[in-house]
């Protein structure tokens, strides 16, 4: 029972933190890199971060999943800031997740 106070306890500060800090510190609009990548997914069909000549260079320094976990979503949501609310939210549900799976983790190795 103890552990089950503890967790709720846990999910409840993270998702506080988490959302607070989107709400005050998010992004309103995808920047740098991951913009880039999108961008040319959404428009041009291919994973490139540069455009040198009309000649798309692929992306060989970040990892691409991020890029197209991005455009998966982006299919769906034209209005941009539906669309980063809405991975804002779903990035924060993925976080509190990571939270119960790093909380059954360490239980295996120290007891509460």
């Amino acid at each position: 029972m103890k552990n089950v106070k503890f967790l709720i306890i846990l999910l409840i500060v993270a998702a506080i933190t988490r959302l607070s800090s989107v709400y005050f510190f998010g992004d309103k609009q995808i920047s740098n890199e991951w913009g880039i990548m999108v961008d040319s997914l959404e428009n041009y069909g291919i994973l490139a971060s540069r455009n040198i000549n009309g000649q798309f260079v692929p992306n060989i320094f970040m990892p691409p999943l991020y890029a197209y976990f991005l455009y998966s979503f982006k299919i769906f949501f034209k209005n941009l800031n539906l669309f980063l609310s809405f991975i804002f939210f779903l990035q924060a549900l993925m976080g509190l997740i990571s939270c119960i799976i790093f909380y059954k983790i360490l239980l295996n190795f120290f007891s509460i």
